[in-house]
């Protein structure tokens, strides 16, 4: 599997954490949203950050397209998204992240 993380996004500390996430294209693999406490969370460390929601297509649940939204109360001080990609997908993409703080 391929993997992409985005870029860290400071986040309110205890709020709710909302996002917005559309696929297409009948997309096969997992987006994750992901928290760190840490102050200074590395990127490639993955201890410094948890799992918030997570989100799977499979071949059962693959769509043309979809938005789909992460709405979570969590306390932590950066958010960041990670979607795998299962070898399966063809020509499925993530179209947009949008995050509301």
């Amino acid at each position: 599997y391929d993997y992409y993380v985005s870029s860290r996004i400071k986040s309110d500390e205890s709020d709710y954490h909302t996002a917005s996430v559309t696929v297409k294209n009948n997309f096969l693999g997992t987006i994750t949203m992901e928290g760190s406490a840490d102050v200074n969370p590395q990127e490639a460390n993955e201890s410094d950050w948890f799992v918030i929601d997570t989100k799977d297509y499979d071949d059962e649940t693959k769509v043309d397209e979809e938005t789909f939204q992460f709405n979570k109360q969590v306390n932590c001080m950066w958010i960041r998204f990670k979607y795998t990609i299962k070898a399966a997908n063809q020509q499925g993409e993530v179209v947009e992240i949008l995050y509301r703080n």
